[in-house]
């Protein structure tokens, strides 16, 4: 760019900045640098991994779906629980009016500190949403879920003619809501459910509910599925592989493999990760962190580690060190 064209540019910033102020124009730090967006870690080590900025992004919109049971929820509360950790205040629209308060204690989830909310329209849902944003005291708000998100119009009247009612809600909604979560850099975490969809072409497809414009003001999508053939299973739990289906901040298609209990199961990841990237190495069938012996076994692993926990903490950072990830709470380089 010539020197004409960077005093016209910079001329046309100024009147930028006079007319609506100095939050529209973000796009590079003061070094010209491009400036990434705050994550908040998923709970999950090979999630944060496999997302390549090491979380979910702060200031935008995140959707996690997939089959019943495959741990939606459950993501959502340990994702909660870790940001509560590092001082995080979070919120949950829970528009299903399913939440268990016992589960999310187990998960680790501070329910002193979070507000549960049960509405019971769509329009009611984004109106408490947009509050929360406004209040600039809410860094995370979970919906659970846009599937349950019902119109006041179907509310009042269920015709199939009022269908396309909830799409139409959400993507203006949404639409709305977009500059205000940017701009207070909240993360809005939606689960979603998926339908059968079929057609004379392809057959059965799945599809997630909710219309397509929800989809277009995502930064991340996650597909969770629950492996339901699992032998050998080495602790009590489920095993769910997460597929990033949209990244606006990494690959996509990238994969993780999750095992659930009350949680993400911290050990199964540590052990299969850390011997991934040779951060821990295995001798006669026992895993060893150094000279520290961790057992051969999950709950062999989970006993030390219990005895340890600075020696968790120490793998999990050489981990995410070779991995090339960022800590919580920190601007993604």
């Amino acid at each position: 760019m010539n020197d004409m064209r960077k005093k016209g540019l910079a001329a046309a910033l100024s009147a930028v900045e006079k007319q609506l102020g100095k939050a529209p124009i973000r796009y590079t730090t003061s070094d010209g640098s491009v400036k990434r967006p705050l994550v908040y870690s998923t709970g999950s080590l090979s999630l944060d991994i496999a997302t390549e900025c090491g979380g979910l992004p702060a200031g935008r919109f995140v959707e996690i779906y997939g089959g019943e049971s495959s741990g939606k929820t459950t993501l959502c509360l340990q994702a909660i629980a870790h940001a509560q950790r590092l001082g995080a205040t979070c919120a949950f629209i829970d528009a299903e009016h399913a939440l268990e308060p016992s589960y999310a204690q187990r998960i680790g989830v501070n329910l002193e500190e979070m507000p549960v909310i049960a509405p019971d329209t769509g329009e009611q849902a984004f109106q408490i949403i947009e509050t929360l944003i406004l209040s600039g005291s809410v860094d995370i708000i979970v919906v659970d879920s846009a599937a349950a998100l019902l119109p006041k119009s179907e509310a009042m009247h269920i015709t199939p003619e009022m269908s396309s009612a909830q799409a139409t809600m959400i993507g203006f909604a949404v639409k709305r809501l977009t500059p205000l979560v940017a701009r207070h850099n909240t993360l809005v975490i939606f689960t979603n459910q998926i339908r059968s969809h079929f057609d004379g072409i392809d057959g059965e497809t799945e599809v997630t509910p909710c219309g397509h414009a929800l989809k277009h003001y995502l930064s991340m999508r996650i597909c969770m599925r629950a492996n339901t053939q699992q032998h050998n299973k080495p602790l009590p739990g489920s095993e769910v592989l997460c597929t990033i289906v949209k990244n606006k901040l990494g690959p996509q298609f990238a994969e993780a493999t999750l095992y659930l209990n009350y949680g993400v199961v911290r050990e199964v990841e540590l052990a299969r990760i850390g011997l991934e990237y040779e951060v821990l190495t295995k001798k006669h069938g026992v895993l060893y962190y150094g000279d520290v012996c961790l057992g051969s076994k999950p709950s062999e692993m989970r006993a030390a580690l219990a005895e340890n926990p600075q020696v968790a903490t120490q793998i999990e950072m050489d981990i995410r060190d070779r991995a090339g990830i960022t800590g919580d709470l920190k601007e993604a380089a």
